[in-house]
């Protein structure tokens, strides 16, 4: 769990304190390390990113050319976007190059989640030094699209970036993470945050009048960009969603017998199960770790692990990953222990 928070538009005094607010609660969310990136209005100044180990306080402190040491608040004029991040470490090394944001290319931005199964040359290298995080900004630099990114990966995403050339802001979540944006009165400043209290506050503090608060929407791309007129308007709306399955096509070897999973040796069950990882030694390899809800929903097993780790949802008892053939379903996000689901089934019988 990471914090997200920022500001894009009309950037003042106000609203720079806002910032420096939404980053002090937002380490509420992870203090491994703070980062902030810096867009400028002026096309040719080039972005910067700050970003030290620990809470905003470290930041400020080792940066004071950059923060009043008073308030933390940033000295930095003709501002166009704040991207600030505080990380929880999942993915990667504990290390300040590991902070938010990222700046590659035109693409400055950051990730609040942890994303699986994505297809990458070199697997091996990722797991060591990068972040999961990093991979898919860089994969926003080379100018794919954040739907052809993210459609054949599982976790959980909030995603914030600015494109340099387009001059755009840009968000997308699932719903396994929130974020909000509020727009000020004049329409002229956006503020966003993972936490929908944290913009209250800090907006409030500020002096700072909301038109509204919103959540931003699941599975879809948001642009973001200023009007000539100076508001901050909502340019595009696309859907970027992710968790689609690969299908496989089986080859038979020339031994005989089944196609084997070059894991583990074992024959893959079903047509929908497996999904492409990496390859090595020009073997692609494959990862067998799925459950089907009862309404056919693939589940990975990081998200079987999460949905089951307080137990049955109706008795709270364990539930199991070497027992999901066992785990039934109330609904696709619902396990229960099979004791739970019959009485449940027992009761809507009578009930009709």
């Amino acid at each position: 769990m990471c914090g997200l928070n920022g500001v894009y538009g009309e950037i003042g005094e106000k609203e720079k304190k806002a910032f420096s607010i939404l980053s002090m609660l937002s380490q509420l969310r992870g203090k491994d390390s703070t980062g902030v990136g810096l867009i400028y209005k002026k096309k040719k100044q080039k972005p910067k990113i700050l970003k030290r180990l620990g809470g905003q306080e470290s930041l400020a402190l080792e940066n004071p050319a950059h923060f009043d040491q008073r308030d933390w608040r940033l000295k930095e004029h003709g501002l166009l976007c704040i991207i600030g991040h505080n990380r929880w470490k999942t993915v990667g090394d504990l290390v300040e190059e590991n902070a938010h944001p990222f700046h590659h290319g035109s693409v400055v931005g950051c990730h609040n989640g942890t994303v699986g199964e994505y297809w990458i040359k070199d697997f091996k290298n990722f797991e060591k030094k990068l972040t999961d995080s990093e991979v898919i900004i860089k994969e926003l630099a080379s100018n794919k699209t954040i739907q052809e990114i993210i459609e054949y990966i599982y976790g959980a995403w909030a995603f914030v970036w600015f494109d340099t050339n387009k001059r755009s802001l840009n968000m997308c979540r699932n719903k396994e993470r929130t974020l909000f944006v509020a727009v000020t009165e004049d329409k002229k400043t956006l503020f966003w945050a993972s936490e929908i209290w944290m913009l209250q506050t800090a907006l409030l503090r500020s002096g700072i009048e909301l038109k509204k608060i919103q959540t931003v929407v699941t599975d879809k791309h948001l642009v973001f960009k200023i009007k000539n007129n100076g508001e901050v308007e909502l340019s595009n709306v696309e859907e970027a969603k992710g968790g689609k399955t690969r299908p496989i096509k089986r080859k038979e070897p020339s031994l005989g017998g089944g196609f084997v999973n070059w894991l583990t040796g074992k024959e893959p069950k079903g047509d929908n199960v497996v999904v492409p990882l990496h390859k090595q030694d020009g073997v692609d390899e494959y990862e067998e770790e799925y459950v089907k809800t009862t309404t056919g929903r693939l589940l990975h097993k990081r998200r079987f692990m999460s949905l089951i780790k307080d137990g049955c949802s109706w008795c709270t008892g364990s539930l199991l990953w070497e027992e999901r053939d066992r785990v039934e379903w109330l609904d696709d996000d619902t396990p229960l222990c099979i004791d739970c689901h019959t009485h449940i089934t027992q009761d809507e019988r009578k009930a009709n």
